[in-house]
């Protein structure tokens, strides 16, 4: 990994290379330059063209200063825009989460490891300002962030998922913490608990954002977003990072800056 040094928008507060990408990180902290927004959009619009990229962003149309924390990557030979993850913190009297509002990655690098690199250098950035997350959340239409979840969860012994989608029963207090996580960030919105569901939930942020669902490559994960979501709605999840694991955390982000941000070569 290599840190770069070269200009760049003063939006932007570091940048770093890994073996494929650069990455740039902002803190939301100013207001991003509408010439960078709008080559970010206009990347995203290019690369996945039969995405409504454009109605997500206008329909929100402040969230580049909305977010806590913002990733891009950008391919170091066309610099065009790849991959997005934005995410936000939220607190109530029941519950504290990192909620991970925003993960793009456009066609041709699909499953290829840029979420989850994007993902463990924002944790790094969120956890320098407030600690490791107790819960870390997202709600989502693609099994590929679908996967990135589960995967950092199966890399933190002692860390909780929800839902469940071999079947079986939803763990009472993980269903507790979901209906905390709906009061903040989505309290209009029907909820399924038992499969994690929020009817419409994509439809309200852009109608037909994917005219097809994506697929992970992981047989059970596509099949239980094939079975219970359409393209209107998206999978709540989160991940329970008991105060006893956060050491865990600390390893793995340790590991993840001597691999380049990889979780040991896990494609998502």
């Amino acid at each position: 990994m290599e840190r770069m040094s070269s200009h760049m928008h003063d939006y932007w507060k570091d940048r770093i290379a890994t073996d494929e990408y650069t990455l740039l990180y902002s803190d939301c902290e100013e207001d991003i330059p509408p010439d960078e927004a709008e080559r970010i959009v206009n990347d995203f619009h290019e690369g996945m063209p039969d995405n409504n990229i454009r109605e997500y962003f206008i329909n929100q149309p402040t969230i580049f200063r909305d977010y806590n924390h913002l990733t891009i990557a950008r391919d170091p030979e066309t610099d065009s825009t790849i991959g997005l993850l934005g995410s936000k913190w939220f607190s109530s009297p029941d519950i504290t989460f990192l909620y991970l509002w925003t993960a793009i990655s456009v066609h041709r690098v699909r499953r290829k490891g840029l979420l989850n690199t994007l993902f463990l250098w924002q944790l790094e950035k969120s956890i320098a300002e407030k600690g490791v997350p107790a819960v870390i959340v997202t709600k989502t239409t693609n099994p590929i962030v679908f996967k990135a979840i589960r995967s950092f969860h199966s890399f933190v012994p002692g860390s909780r998922l929800y839902p469940n989608i071999d079947g079986s029963g939803q763990e009472a207090e993980l269903v507790k913490q979901a209906h905390n996580v709906v009061a903040l960030l989505c309290p209009t919105l029907e909820v399924k608990y038992d499969t994690g569901m929020i009817l419409k939930g994509m439809s309200t942020l852009a109608v037909n954002f994917y005219p097809e669902l994506p697929t992970s490559g992981d047989p059970v994960i596509d099949e239980y977003f094939r079975k219970n979501l359409t393209p209107d709605d998206q999978v709540l999840m989160l991940v329970d990072i008991p105060p006893a694991v956060h050491r865990s955390i600390h390893a793995l982000l340790a590991h993840a800056r001597s691999s380049n941000y990889k979780l040991n070569g896990v494609p998502v």
